[in-house]
């Protein structure tokens, strides 16, 4: 009985060793393509900068008026914006401004009441910014939020697994990388407006956007929100979803960046696909009890950074394209 018992660890433990010497050379591959692909960028005038990962978010460093600020990179928010009382910390306002109620466009909020100031120097990764328009709003979260707008007008490219962010100031769109990723088994797929439709060219890129991605969630097609601010992937439970199993009520909440606060559940879905490609199976996903509409359209829900980490997802705002790591 010893005898076969020590077999069966033996057996167990080279399996086990296999499998990691397999992970460990699949994600040594994975990091190659992804530095690869940065250097790519650099021959192209980008610069780069590595945000720290807070939470589940990712972090950057920079300066408003040569004071040290951190930045939340948030794509989930259709403007930048900041609370009252880190923008007179920041002596953006003085303390005679009165506040008001507003908001700015996320999965969670609504739309901006028409509340802004202007940065009058804004530095981040070397790039320096005159009169950068910010939200003011209501909220007990203590960044900066650096929304779609930021990240359109910069051309940014995110590479979400390793935190970095490459910029070229506007000045030029990250042309150089789609052959390579694509031949390194990377699938594309573009993002689009909330109409499920490409974003038009003759739009600027600084006004307020949010960027979606159509998906197949258990054979029914349906339009995400990519944010990079949420922690982890929501869906909606007001969308009627059609699920795999029961939604189990959870005791948490989900507190986002407006201060809004919403009860969060779990369940598990089959699968959700991306063209023909899967981005998630049998997997659970967050329930938030409420609807989220733009415009006319009513979105299922939002991608966070728990699986745009997980599928190596990176973001090319200036092209507007989403590529992700085939299975």
């Amino acid at each position: 009985m010893l005898r076969k018992l020590l077999i069966l660890f033996v057996i167990f433990f080279l399996v086990s060793c296999s499998s990691l010497k397999r992970d460990f050379e699949e994600t040594k591959k994975n990091k190659s393509n992804a530095l690869s692909a940065i250097r790519l960028l650099e021959n192209q005038n980008f610069a780069g900068m590595k945000c720290e990962t807070s939470n589940n978010q990712l972090v950057a460093k920079g300066t408003i008026n040569s004071i040290s600020v951190d930045f939340l990179l948030d794509s989930g928010a259709s403007g930048s914006f900041i609370n009252y009382s880190y923008a007179k910390k920041l002596k953006l306002i003085d303390n005679k401004s009165k506040s008001v109620e507003s908001e700015v466009r996320t999965a969670f909020g609504s739309v901006d009441q028409g509340k802004k100031i202007f940065i009058p120097i804004f530095e981040l990764q070397g790039f320096k910014f005159s009169n950068w328009p910010v939200h003011l709003i209501n909220s007990p979260y203590k960044k900066l939020i650096i929304g779609s707008d930021f990240l359109l007008f910069n051309n940014s490219v995110l590479f979400c697994k390793y935190g970095i962010l490459m910029n070229s100031g506007g000045s030029e769109k990250a042309d150089s990388i789609h052959t390579f990723l694509i031949s390194n088994n990377y699938a594309s797929s573009p993002l689009l407006d909330y109409t499920g439709n490409e974003i038009p060219k003759n739009i600027p890129d600084f006004i307020d956007i949010l960027l979606f991605i159509k998906t197949t969630i258990n054979g029914e097609d349906q339009l995400m929100l990519i944010d990079t601010g949420a922690a982890f992937t929501t869906a909606f439970k007001s969308h009627n979803i059609h699920l795999q199993s029961g939604i189990q009520q959870t005791g948490s909440r989900l507190i986002d960046a407006s201060g809004k606060s919403k009860r969060l559940n779990i369940a598990k879905i089959d699968s959700m696909m991306v063209d023909d490609n899967y981005f998630m199976r049998d997997k659970k996903i967050a329930i938030v009890d409420k609807d989220f509409r733009v415009g006319g359209s009513k979105i299922y829900g939002t991608i966070g950074m728990d699986l745009l980490v997980k599928k190596d997802v990176i973001l090319d705002f200036g092209n507007k394209i989403m590529y992700f790591k085939k299975d």
